[in-house]
């Protein structure tokens, strides 16, 4: 029996596949994005033998082959878009009763993030984008923040971060180390398009996100993001749940997510990939699925920062825009930044004298001393007492060690003249302490 010549794809593909298991030539055919050929020459090769079969040009029977091939991949298909209009209509029967009666007057709104630090960490440095859309598209006047995974300590106190809308002139003012160092965190605006992204001419020239270490005073509305992966057959579903608590404990949920049916045409993905996380060259076959959101509002985004649009239509509050953005009162946030700041250096400075005169093993925090660099004032008449403390502990291993370490880079910091007296004492720590 005459072969078909269109067989000829499938060593084609197998050599593509095969070159791709050595990690030197795969990276570069990885660039190339490589996994596709494999499938794509497949494909061709089953068309192939269909035409050379229709044509004669090859047996009849060869028309099987690609008939299997095409047939019971769409009836696999099929079956995977068989709920689709199921799964929509139930998240849009169970979304109708997800609205809340949100008065920014009377209550607090509270995102509960997700725990993306270890506890004792320092505060994290930005937020994401979810949380920046949020607070760029809410129009409420303070949003706050809660990560369950930051240690009450870490912020002053509180276990909250108070998100506002200032004047981007005050948050260069609090980009100062003084008032860094004391947990209050500054975050541009990005009015985002729903990319995924946050571009550079996407943000707002005016005001920016000022976050200080506060707890809400009013009531409040606690908002969670869960996202949960399951499977209806083979069919892969990744749901997602907005889930609103209310003071008095109730809940509301709004519904969403998406599901990952298979394309009507096969795109078979047969290839090799540096899994960085891993360190290792690692291979995969499996068939291209498509993203098909179960919600208009939640989960219709790639990368699923999406919880904003769900808000809006949850909360029934006005989406702001660039044009309708209004700043805090400049004067009452510097208030309220400076009293963080202040109860930062009297916290720092009881934990800094409980180690110095009582116990260098009590925790101090990561950067606990932070906020009293280039506090002279509050230094120069403790410097004895510490410079004899670290003295006393460089040899200590655990806690103790990272208290010597956090003295000695704010005693570092010290105007000379006043660091002479002790320099000898002090350089003794610093080498043991490196050595170690």
């Amino acid at each position: 029996m005459k072969l078909p010549k269109s067989l000829w794809f499938f060593v084609a593909a197998a050599i593509a596949f095969l070159l791709q298991l050595l990690p030197i030539p795969g990276i570069f055919l990885m660039i190339l994005t490589a996994s596709a050929w494999p499938g794509f020459l497949v494909n061709i090769g089953f068309l192939g033998i269909a035409v050379e079969a229709l044509t004669r040009r090859a047996s009849f029977y060869w028309l099987i082959v690609p008939t299997i091939w095409f047939g019971g991949y769409a009836a696999v298909a099929w079956r995977d878009h068989l709920p689709l209009q199921r799964l929509e209509q139930d998240v849009a029967r169970r979304n109708a009763s997800a609205s809340v009666d949100f008065d920014p007057l009377r209550q607090s709104l509270v995102l509960v993030s997700k725990a993306r630090e270890m506890p004792g960490s320092p505060p994290r440095a930005g937020l994401s984008l979810d949380e920046q859309e949020i607070v760029a598209a809410l129009s409420a006047p303070v949003i706050y923040i809660r990560d369950p995974a930051t240690a009450r300590s870490q912020f002053s106190g509180a276990s909250h971060i108070a998100i506002r809308t200032v004047d981007r002139l005050l948050c260069d003012e609090m980009e100062e180390p003084a008032f860094r160092n004391a947990g209050i965190l500054t975050f541009a605006i990005f009015d985002l398009d729903g990319s995924g992204t946050s571009r550079m001419e996407d943000r707002d020239s005016r005001f920016c996100a000022l976050g200080l270490p506060e707890d809400p005073i009013l009531p409040p509305i606690e908002v969670e993001r869960s996202q949960r992966e399951s499977r209806i057959g083979l069919l892969p579903v990744s749901e997602i749940t907005v889930t609103a608590t209310m003071p008095d404990g109730t809940r509301r949920r709004m519904y969403g997510g998406s599901v990952h049916p298979l394309p009507w045409f096969p795109k078979p993905i047969l290839g090799c990939a540096l899994d960085s996380g891993a360190a290792a060259w690692r291979c995969f076959a499996h068939f291209s699925r498509d993203d098909v959101p179960l919600s208009p509002v939640l989960g219709s985004r790639f990368g699923g920062d999406d919880t904003a649009p769900a808000l809006v239509q949850m909360l029934g509050v006005r989406r702001i825009t660039a044009a309708t953005r209004r700043g805090a009162d400049s004067s009452m946030v510097l208030a309220k930044a400076r009293a963080v700041q202040e109860h930062a250096i009297a916290d720092a400075t009881a934990k800094l004298d409980k180690a110095v005169d009582e116990d260098m093993s009590a925790p101090i925090g990561y950067g606990g001393l932070d906020v009293l660099l280039d506090r002279t004032d509050i230094i120069r008449p403790r410097l004895a007492s510490i410079v004899e403390a670290m003295e006393r502990s460089a040899a200590v291993n655990g806690t103790a060690r990272d208290n010597v370490r956090q003295m000695l880079a704010m005693v570092k910091r010290l105007p000379p003249e006043l660091v002479e007296p002790f320099r000898e004492r002090i350089d003794v720590v610093d080498h043991y302490v490196r050595g170690r």
